[in-house]
């Protein structure tokens, strides 16, 4: 009798057990182990939410990536988003000539602050897909003729990507406009917004743009855009305003946006999020749910770049020798 109660209790717990196991392999999130064990690459960073001080490089890509990309995305646009991460981080810490988290422009989420970011229902399974990815792609960061590169990436894109000469006014060899067409179905694709005329009234007062609502329903135009519609500058009589300053205004999730006059208000019609530069974590996520390797989405999205790896000696940084560039 107490064999058979054992018995049942074992397979109620593998019953238990099992779907667990399953999602977590089918996810690519295998392997993790404990959630503290963490490859090291011997770079220390000063971080003041850390107890220690400072966390090592690996760890502060993970709390950068917290803040960056949804964490339930695929696994395979989780390792190319580390990559990306983990590339200017390195970048940005060469430039500044510093290792102290104050000093670079990246939001570093502790462990405390994922939790309250996702719950605590979310926050073991979230950390750990985070943490595979970094684990997963440890030390890997992107080249461009033997230089970190300069590593752009937002949320969704128009439908296609746009280059650095359209959008910068220079050419950079490995950001140029690619197709990311499967972004036309993200619920951020479009973004419609609408304000009383007074309200436009007085953010721009607040910017120092003294103008009569009459003068805005009459005279604000886009006098330039790029040829995929991120507006360049704006007019409004005499005032001249550029489409990064009329984003930051009303808070536009884009610089693709366009006006139309709708029942007494403005509206406001934008696509995409972002500045559209580089790779569409969106059109990543699309291109992981297809089958596509991290290697592949990055070399999608950046052209030309190679794969390096950190190789530890002393604190000091070293790069190894590139390889899978196309």
């Amino acid at each position: 009798m107490q064999n058979s109660l054992y018995r049942w209790i074992f397979y109620i717990g593998m019953l238990l057990v099992i779907p667990y196991v399953l999602t977590m392999i089918m996810s690519g999130v295998t392997g993790s182990g404990n959630m503290e064990e963490t490859f090291q690459s011997g770079i220390q960073i000063q971080v003041e939410e850390s107890e220690q001080g400072e966390v090592d490089l690996e760890d502060y890509v993970i709390g950068v990536m917290a803040s960056q990309i949804p964490a339930d995305y695929e696994i395979e646009a989780l390792k190319g988003q580390a990559i990306i991460q983990r590339t200017n981080i390195l970048n940005e810490m060469e430039r500044e000539k510093t290792t102290n988290a104050k000093d670079l422009p990246f939001t570093y989420l502790s462990k405390e602050e994922m939790e309250k970011q996702w719950g605590e229902k979310n926050w073991s399974d979230y950390y750990a897909r985070l943490k595979s990815a970094v684990s997963s792609t440890k030390g890997i960061y992107m080249t461009y003729d033997g230089e970190y590169i300069e590593a752009y990436y937002h949320p969704v894109s128009i439908g296609t990507t746009v280059s650095a000469k359209e959008l910068l006014g220079k050419e950079i060899t490995y950001l140029q406009s690619v197709d990311s067409s499967g972004d036309v179905e993200s619920k951020d694709y479009m973004n419609i917004q609408q304000f009383d005329y007074s309200y436009v009234k007085q953010v721009l007062l607040e910017h120092n743009v003294t103008v009569e609502e009459d003068e805005i329903k009459e005279n604000l135009q886009i006098e330039s855009k790029t040829k995929l519609g991120y507006v360049v500058k704006l007019s409004l009589g005499k005032k001249e305003i550029t489409g990064e300053e009329w984003k930051e205004w009303f808070s536009l999730p884009s610089t693709n946006f366009y006006f139309e006059d709708y029942e007494g208000q403005l509206r406001i019609i934008s696509l995409g999020k972002g500045r559209g530069l580089g790779l569409s974590q969106y059109g990543a996520n699309e291109m992981a749910k297809s089958g596509a390797s991290y290697q592949e989405i990055l070399q999608y999205y950046y052209k030309e770049i190679a794969l390096n790896k950190i190789t530890e000696s002393g604190n000091a940084i070293t790069r190894g020798d590139e390889n899978e560039k196309k």
